[in-house]
C-alpha cells in the first residue's frame, strides 16, 4: 500500500538474451504462472519456463528450430508477435502449454519443455489445415493465446486484410 511501496525491491530479473534491436523485436506476451512456474515467450518466440520464486530457467522450447515443415522458421516468423500462451491439464500427469508460432500451434509438455508428439502432426497443427480450400500459400497466424474449454483449444487467427486471404 502507500505506506510500504517505497520498501519494494526487485526479487529477480530474467533476460532471454534474444532481443533484436536492429529489427525492433518486442515482447507482447502476458506470461502466466501455474504451480509456481512462470511461462512466457521471448522476442524470438521462444517459449520459456521459469521458477516464479527465483527466476531461474527450467527449460526453453524453440519453435524457430528446424522442423519437418521447413528449414528456416525464424525468417518466416519475423515481425509476428505472440501475446500469450494457454495451459491445459488432465488433472493428473498431462500438463500442456500451447503456443502458436507462425502458422503452427505447438503442444509442449509443461514439465519438460518437450514437444508432445501425439498432438496434431508430430507435435503441432498447421493453421492452414481444415479451412475448406487450399490456402497453403496465404498468410495465416495466431498472435493471441487460445482459450481452453474442457478438452477444446479454441483459437482465433490473423489473416491478410485484403484479398486473397484465408477464411
Amino acid at each position: 500500500d502507500t505506506n510500504n511501496v517505497s520498501q519494494l525491491t526487485v526479487a529477480w530479473t530474467y533476460s532471454s538474451a534474444d532481443a533484436d534491436t536492429a529489427n525492433h523485436s518486442q515482447v507482447q506476451c502476458n506470461p502466466i504462472v501455474v504451480d509456481v512456474v512462470l511461462y512466457g515467450v521471448s522476442p524470438q518466440m521462444k517459449l520459456f519456463a521459469l521458477d516464479a520464486a527465483t527466476g531461474s530457467q527450467k527449460w526453453l522450447f524453440d519453435p524457430n528450430s528446424k522442423t519437418m515443415f521447413d528449414s528456416d522458421r525464424a525468417a518466416y516468423l519475423a515481425m509476428i508477435n505472440i501475446r500469450g500462451v494457454a495451459y491445459w491439464s488432465d488433472g493428473k500427469e498431462d500438463h500442456r502449454i500451447f503456443i502458436t508460432a507462425g502458422t503452427n500451434t505447438f503442444a509442449v509438455d509443461a514439465n519438460t519443455g518437450k514437444s508432445i508428439k501425439s498432438f496434431g502432426n508430430n507435435g503441432s497443427i498447421d493453421l492452414h489445415a481444415g479451412l475448406g480450400r487450399d490456402v497453403d500459400e496465404l498468410f495465416i497466424t495466431n498472435t493471441s493465446p487460445g482459450m481452453i474449454y474442457k478438452d477444446l483449444l479454441i483459437l482465433g487467427t490473423r489473416v491478410d486484410e485484403a484479398p486473397p486471404s484465408a477464411p
